[in-house]
């Protein structure tokens, strides 16, 4: 979300909000966006979590180093506002 002001800027028909493997000319293109969140979520936690970075902050040095804080804070901020969101949307 960070990466892609909210997936509103994200490569044509890639739908990659997370700027998953988008590195110079190189763009990682999935098929529809459920793939895109089960991909990345395994990749973060089979590369990063198991790994011993279990927090964005320590996770942002090795995804996106030179960000210097700037995204783990701004992915604290989505963090928050589904939190908020979860704890304000009853179950149904």
């Amino acid at each position: 979300m960070q990466e892609s002001a909210g997936c509103k800027k994200i490569p044509v028909d890639s739908h990659n909000c997370w700027g998953f493997g988008i590195y110079g000319s190189k763009i990682t293109r999935f098929d529809s966006y459920a793939e895109a969140i089960i991909q990345v979520s395994k990749t973060i936690k089979e590369t990063y979590i198991k790994s011993g970075l279990t927090n964005v902050t320590l996770l942002e040095d090795k995804w996106t180093p030179p960000s210097r804080g700037q995204w783990s804070s701004s992915v604290n901020f989505f963090i928050g506002k589904i939190r908020e969101y979860e704890k304000n949307t009853p179950a149904s």
